[in-house]
């Protein structure tokens, strides 16, 4: 690999299966199969002189590409190292021989891990190798072995399964992320944004907002979504915007509601707390009732909302937030000040990436501790690793809740003999945690 950073890489984490259908024995260990996915059983299924052959036409049909390089998955067969009773070792090998070899013939970089088994791989190769090696790949066919699925990606690969199964995206705009090839070089990014840019410009694409400088944002239908897939090659994806809910709280609902009551009746002095840590809170913005209001050294927000208070029903979201991180539950002595930046309201939950970047990007010069009670609605590992790398790359602390459990349900598992620490493996953590 050539690449020199981690943090460059889409790492999934790896699942371990305890039943794997076995294709025999091999030098170390056991192939375990490559497991063809609904959307490319079909292609897997051909040979490798017809997947080659297609996947050089695919590339020369594509009326806008990468001069230089190809971008291909690869689908690999695995192999798990046997010990002495026969049973299969935890540690596994995608790597083998065979497949470096492959690699190294094709003069490849791997950019991304594609599934949790880590034996689908993205790879961009220079054009001019691929055409060489599929002359003389009547003598690689001994390294092709372990390769079962070599390609183009395919547009349902490539379309959300949400935005491929949305019936009203057929006849309706939606705003959408354009992902481009992943973990290439600083310049070739550029120059491949640039790219997209002109192409949308002359489609009369309107370009939303840019994430970062491999994620577009824009408002486009599925006909559209297609035929952008159809017409560049270096184009990775295309996901629908996550909508963001919110993690309600009752702990504070007794004390704290939307008419911004007092919580206290001694209001201390903020010149007192100039040594406390700053929190920038990315919530649904926050309401000043005393004491907090003293707390609140920022009132911010994305440009689209028309106000930052907190107007979530029926007690606020942020400002309940805002009071357990400076105050905790007691409202005891305040242990943080408080920079608020609202990323969500009630009316308007698909705007919280992309606030949420603003906010981050805006304050991390001023605070490196953010907090945000704000999860996704659905699971969307995408989202989740765009901000990931946000906070990698400002080197901030982002703490971010992982969901609630109802305080009804709590109780009633406890009280069926289900101890709460055991109960937390009945709720997945939520997205973007």
């Amino acid at each position: 690999m050539s690449r020199n950073h981690f943090d460059e890489f889409l790492f999934i984490k790896s699942e371990l299966k305890e039943e794997i259908k076995r294709i025999g024995r091999g030098r170390g260990g056991e192939y375990i199969p490559y497991i063809a996915t609904d959307e490319d059983r079909e292609w897997s299924s051909l040979s490798a002189e017809a997947q080659i052959s297609s996947t050089i036409s695919s590339y020369e049909e594509k009326p806008i590409k990468d001069e230089n390089d190809i971008f291909i998955v690869l689908g690999l067969s695995k192999r798990y190292n046997v010990k002495e009773d026969g049973s299969l070792s935890e540690s596994f090998r995608v790597f083998t021989s065979d497949i470096f070899n492959v690699i190294n013939i094709l003069s490849a970089e791997i950019l991304a891990y594609l599934n949790q088994d880590h034996n689908r791989i993205l790879i961009k190769c220079p054009y001019s190798v691929l055409l060489e090696f599929q002359e003389n790949l009547r003598y690689m066919n001994k390294y092709f072995n372990p390769v079962k699925r070599f390609g183009p990606l395919l547009k349902k690969e490539q379309l959300s399964y949400f935005l491929y199964e949305d019936k009203e995206w057929e006849s309706q705009e939606k705003i959408v992320i354009i992902q481009l090839m992943p973990n290439i070089a600083a310049e070739k990014k550029l120059e491949h944004i640039s790219i997209l840019r002109n192409y949308l410009k002359k489609m009369n694409i309107n370009i939303v907002d840019l994430f970062d400088d491999e994620n577009i944002i824009v408002n486009i239908n599925k006909e559209q979504a297609e035929k952008i897939l159809n017409d560049i090659d270096f184009v990775f994806g295309i996901i629908e915007l996550p909508i963001a809910t919110l993690n309600n709280s009752t702990t504070l609902d007794s004390f704290v509601s939307k008419e911004k009551e007092d919580i206290s009746k001694e209001p201390f002095s903020p010149t007192a707390h100039d040594s406390l840590p700053l929190i920038c809170l990315l919530d649904s913005g926050i309401n000043e009732i005393v004491p907090l209001s003293q707390l609140i050294i920022e009132k911010d927000g994305f440009f689209l909302f028309p106000d930052y208070d907190d107007g979530c029903e029926p007690y606020g979201h942020g400002t309940p937030i805002a009071c357990l991180a400076s105050l905790s539950e007691n409202l005891s002595s305040p242990g943080a000040k408080i920079i608020s930046y609202k990323v969500y309201s009630d009316s308007q939950t698909n705007l919280y990436i992309r606030a949420l970047r603003r906010g981050i990007t805006q304050y991390s010069n001023r605070t490196r501790l953010f907090l945000s009670s704000i999860v996704l609605e659905q699971r969307n590992p995408v989202a989740t690793m765009l901000i990931d790398r946000l906070v990698q790359s400002l080197n901030i602390l982002m703490i971010m809740s992982a969901g609630n459990i109802r305080k009804k349900e709590l109780l009633e598992n406890i009280n069926g003999g289900i101890p709460y620490p055991v109960l937390n493996q009945n709720y997945p953590v939520s997205d973007p945690a």
